[in-house]
């Protein structure tokens, strides 16, 4: 069991996590797997303390509405693996919000920030302690850095994709989600620097012009689409596959990446 789910144990009696489990059954897609909202969960609780040192103040309740709307806002992926993928998310999160003794405006929250956590042109005005703009940056920030550069690379090839055309659709998604994150958090210089680091990673991973290889980042892609999505392989296992590869940038990236799932700190 990793930190993450420990946490989520303990905070939520292990209801979030089996609620999870059972709603996104056998669906097969590790980029936004209980994982993925786990790391969500940890990067939306260290805004709050972020936040919380800026002058904000939050109570105990919207920070249990946090966590819901965490470990719930890509569970209907499930049934829905496009990019507008809220609506069904918000649909199975009601069913869970009906076990809860929440206030009705925060479950209202929890739904309306669900509902619009895709929406990447980011369109809503939000304010930077509200629970959608907290949810949106949570998961925009798992975009970022090695675990970002593999989580674009499975969803993409998911949804037909073709290889050759994954950087510049990345690229496009990926500047506009750093955008907004400079724009709503620009007062808290330390976390904006922390995440530019990591931005930074997976932008000049998919530009032709940067740090990798051509032949290097090409046969990535391949092994995250034929071990990962076709053998169905743990992405830790493939990580330690490769960790010893000739090819110098393709074992930079899976000691990297690793070293990401390990630890999970990034805000």
């Amino acid at each position: 069991m990793t930190r993450q789910n420990k946490a989520a144990y303990n905070e939520y009696g292990g209801k979030l996590v089996a609620f999870f489990n059972e709603r996104f059954g056998s669906t097969y897609l590790p980029s936004h797997n209980l994982d993925h909202h786990l790391r969500v969960w940890t990067y939306a609780a260290g805004l709050v303390q972020q936040l919380r040192n800026n002058g904000f103040s939050f109570t105990d309740e919207f920070v249990t509405a946090l966590q819901i709307a965490c470990h719930t806002h890509d569970i209907g992926l499930a049934f829905d693996k496009s990019e507008n993928h809220g609506k069904a998310s918000e649909i199975i999160a009601s069913e869970f919000l009906k076990s809860t003794d929440l206030s009705p405006a925060l479950k209202d929250d929890i739904l309306m920030s669900v509902r619009n956590h895709d929406r990447k042109d980011y369109v809503i005005a939000s304010p930077p302690d509200s629970m959608l703009t907290i949810l949106s940056v949570a998961d925009d920030m798992d975009a970022f850095g090695y675990i970002g550069i593999y989580r674009y690379i499975e969803i993409y090839l998911e949804r037909g994709i073709k290889e050759a055309d994954i950087g510049q659709a990345v690229t496009s998604n990926l500047s506009t989600r750093y955008r907004h994150m400079r724009q709503v958090y620009g007062f808290i210089p330390v976390f904006i620097e922390t995440q530019t680091r990591r931005y930074e990673i997976a932008r000049d991973f998919f530009n032709p012009e940067g740090p990798f290889a051509r032949s290097s980042r090409e046969q990535i892609i391949e092994i995250i689409g034929k071990e990962l999505l076709k053998n169905h392989k743990d992405i830790f296992t493939i990580s330690a596959c490769y960790k010893t590869a000739n090819d110098t940038d393709i074992k930079h990236f899976f000691n990297n990446l690793r070293r990401e799932l390990l630890l999970e700190e990034h805000v």
